[in-house]
C-alpha cells in the first residue's frame, strides 16, 4: 500500500487529509508537537487502516529522520506466487507475459543452491505488487516437486515482507505443502449448495491435518447474492462462523480482470474493493498500529501471510 507522511495531523486540514487518504487505503505516518492530541487523532484514524504517530518538530533534522524511516518501514514488500502450476492464471490477470521466467525457472536454482538474485525470475507489476508466475505450460509443473515448492516460499519469505499464494483448488502433494507452511489460509466460498458442501469437506480434512481453527479464514464471495441460502444456513451446514464477507459486483470485477487491472486501483470506492481492503488489513495482523516516539518497537516473527 502506499504510505505518506503527514505533518500537522493532529487537527484541522492535517487531520482532514489524513482522514481522506487512510480511508483510500494509505498507509500513514503522522506527525504534530502535542503529543497527546496527536495520541487522539491516532486513536480516530485506527478504524481506518495502519497507522505511525510520532511526535515531534518537523524542523528537527532528528525528528524528520524518524519520520522517513517510519514512512520506509511502512512500504512493505509483498510478492504474489502462483500456486496453481498447471493452469495458473495470475500473468494473465495482471496482463504480465506470462512467457517470462517461472517457478519452474526457479526450483532447479533453488536445489543446486540459493542463486544470486530472485529478481531474475519475479516480476514487478505496476501496483508495487511483485508476481512469480506459474510455468507457461501444463506438462512443466511437474518439475516442482513439494520439497522445491517449500525451497521457493523459503527464499520468497527472506526476500519480502508478505508472501501471498494462489493456490488451486484441489489436494496434491504440492498444494498441500504450501498449506502446511502457510500461516493464514483463505478458503473462499458462495452461496451455492456444491461450494458449501466443498468447505465442509475442506474443513474436514484440515483437521484431519491437525491445522488449528484460527488458520483456516473462512471468506464468503458475493454474500449479498439473493439466491435462497443464508449466511446463517451455510454457518449451520459447515459448523463455524465465517470470518469475512465479499459483496457481488460482477460488472466492476469481471471488467477489471478483462483489462488486467486490479479492481481495488480502478474503483476503489466501489464497496467490493472496500471488502477487499478491509480483509487484507485482516490477514497482516489487525485494523492499525500507533506508535508515539518513544514507545517500544515489537518483534514479530517472519513469515508466510504475515508481515515481518
Amino acid at each position: 500500500m502506499p504510505v505518506a507522511i503527514i505533518t500537522g495531523a493532529s487537527r484541522g486540514l492535517g487531520l482532514e487529509l489524513a482522514r481522506s487518504l487512510a480511508a483510500d487505503g494509505w498507509n500513514l505516518v503522522i506527525d504534530a508537537r502535542d503529543p497527546a492530541a496527536l495520541r487522539v487523532a491516532a486513536e480516530r484514524l485506527a478504524p481506518s487502516g495502519f497507522v505511525r504517530a510520532i511526535a515531534g518538530d518537523v524542523a528537527d533534522a532528528a525528528h524528520r529522520g524518524d519520520l522517513v524511516a517510519a514512512a520506509t518501514e511502512l512500504g512493505r514488500s509483498v510478492v504474489l506466487m502462483d500456486g496453481s502450476f498447471q493452469f495458473g492464471d495470475v500473468g494473465v490477470l495482471l496482463n504480465l507475459n506470462p512467457k517470462n521466467k517461472s517457478i519452474a525457472d526457479l526450483v532447479p536454482e533453488l536445489e543446486q543452491g540459493e542463486p544470486a538474485s530472485l529478481d531474475t525470475f519475479v516480476i514487478n507489476h505496476s501496483s508495487g505488487v511483485r508476481v512469480l508466475l506459474a510455468p507457461p505450460s501444463p506438462e512443466m509443473a511437474e518439475l516442482i516437486t513439494p520439497a522445491g515448492v517449500k525451497k521457493v516460499i523459503e527464499a520468497l519469505r527472506r526476500k519480502h515482507d508478505l508472501v501471498i499464494i494462489d493456490c488451486t483448488s484441489w489436494f496434491n502433494d504440492t498444494t498441500l505443502a504450501m498449506l502446511d507452511v502457510a500461516d493464514v489460509v483463505l478458503t473462499i466460498l458462495s452461496l451455492e449448495i456444491t461450494s458449501i458442501k466443498n468447505m465442509r469437506l475442506f474443513l474436514e480434512v484440515a483437521d484431519q491435518l491437525g491445522y488449528e481453527e484460527n488458520k483456516i479464514k473462512l471468506v464468503l464471495n458475493r454474500a449479498d447474492s439473493t439466491l435462497g441460502i443464508r449466511v446463517a444456513d451455510v454457518e449451520n451446514s459447515i459448523g463455524r462462523k465465517v470470518d469475512h464477507t465479499i459483496v457481488s459486483d460482477g460488472r466492476s470485477v469481471v471488467y477489471a480482470l478483462n483489462r488486467g487491472v486490479p479492481f481495488f486501483l480502478s474503483n476503489r470506492e466501489a464497496q467490493v474493493s472496500q471488502d477487499i481492503l478491509r480483509l487484507a488489513r485482516s490477514v497482516v495482523g489487525g485494523q492499525s498500529q500507533t506508535d508515539t516516539v518513544d514507545a517500544g518497537k515489537s518483534t514479530q516473527k517472519k513469515s508466510l501471510f504475515a508481515w515481518r
